[in-house]
């Protein structure tokens, strides 16, 4: 028996989200994985994720192991696999790993990355939230930097929720300007020991009202007080978050 882990890109655009579901939730991205390791492999085999994603939301550095007594070899896998995989999913590598690593437990930080285009066009539809009017970056920081480190982030916590505490530590939280060609993009970066459900896009929400100036750095520190997801903007759309990387 060994245990192999992979990191996986994937489009998460017409997945319902990364964690196998009902029938009438297909297809979801473990679902479609695991039905083309099985013709990998030769067996049915289960995959471990680090985490779920949400509908439309996108991995540049998703990380999942398996375990099996297949032979293939290790080096071989992000080739042969890929290429039973639909297009929009992809191997990036793999590895072999001790027996008791699981890309869930074993993780210890998450960086997620949200894309917003400042304007409009068709190549960004499925990949960036897309706002025409100018934001306030340097509004955003400051409220940004409100939010680093160790809070209770119920105000950020989306119902369903099952975490059994909204404390989270918030190592990064920035807002950084791009420019790709003539797209003008705000990327904003997370970074935590964990996630509360929905956290990074709600958080997100938060800091373009402020750049809208619908709210003010004042408020957002209110906000962190008074621990009442009522009060706060509604969540950002699926379509700008990554899941950039995991840490072990």
């Amino acid at each position: 028996m060994r245990n192999v882990k992979l990191l996986v890109e994937f489009d998460g655009t017409r997945y319902h989200g990364s964690q196998r579901q009902a029938e009438d939730k297909e297809p979801t991205v473990q679902g479609v994985m695991e039905k083309c390791l099985e013709r990998l492999l030769g067996e049915k085999t289960p995959l471990v994720f680090s985490g779920r994603t949400d509908s439309g939301v996108h991995a540049l550095g998703q990380v999942v192991n398996f375990k099996t007594t297949c032979p293939i070899p290790t080096e071989r896998i992000p080739l042969a696999y890929s290429n039973l995989l639909p297009g929009d999913i992809r191997i990036i590598s793999a590895e072999e790993v001790p027996l008791d690593f699981h890309a869930r437990f074993s993780a210890r930080g998450k960086t997620y990355q949200y894309l917003i285009l400042q304007g409009r066009s068709v190549f960004w539809q499925h990949k960036a939230w897309q706002l025409e009017e100018k934001l306030d970056l340097e509004a955003m920081h400051e409220a940004a930097e409100l939010l680093l480190g160790e809070h209770d982030f119920s105000s950020w916590r989306a119902q369903g929720c099952t975490a059994s505490s909204p404390v989270r530590n918030l190592w990064q939280l920035s807002v950084e300007q791009r420019q790709i060609a003539s797209h003008q993009l705000i990327a904003i970066t997370a970074s935590s020991t964990g996630f509360l459900y929905k956290m990074v896009r709600n958080i997100v929400g938060t800091l373009v009202a402020v750049g809208q100036g619908k709210l003010t750095v004042k408020d957002v520190e209110e906000l962190l007080q008074k621990r009442d997801r009522t009060l706060a903007p509604p969540t950002a759309p699926a379509c700008g978050l990554y899941l950039v990387k995991v840490d072990y």
